[in-house]
């Protein structure tokens, strides 16, 4: 769609941040995942996008930037692009480690019996 307004870059950019923004808005608004931790993530996910979509503004040709002024953005989007990889591998390795030690459940609080998941429990010695 974007393809549309390939003459100006400032057509792209507003059509770009409409769509950006209304899918993070609708993300907020409805949570469509079951999982409380997915519908967070994809916030934080939505909030980079439209932070790095913010960034791209400052390349468009009628700003008329300076070169050092682009290469500052540029470096800025690279680092908030590797801090979303580095959260993107983060996020399974903390949900295997919630796996394996059950560490974030509610039902050892209420009940003291371990979630069905877990292989090892410490027996209580009476």
């Amino acid at each position: 769609m974007t393809g549309w307004f390939s003459v100006s870059g400032v057509a792209q950019m507003a059509v770009l941040l409409l769509f950006e923004a209304a899918y993070f808005t609708l993300h907020i608004l409805r949570r469509p995942y079951a999982s409380r931790h997915v519908n967070i993530q994809h916030i934080i996910f939505g909030a980079f996008r439209l932070v790095i979509l913010f960034l791209n503004i400052g390349y468009l040709d009628t700003l008329e930037a300076l070169d050092r002024n682009k290469q500052a953005l540029a470096y800025t989007q690279i680092t908030l692009h590797c801090i979303v990889f580095l959260m993107m591998f983060l996020f399974p390795i903390r949900n295997l480690v919630v796996l394996v030690t059950g560490l974030a459940d509610d039902e050892i609080n209420e009940t003291g019996a371990p979630p069905a998941r877990m292989a090892f429990w410490r027996r209580k010695r009476h």
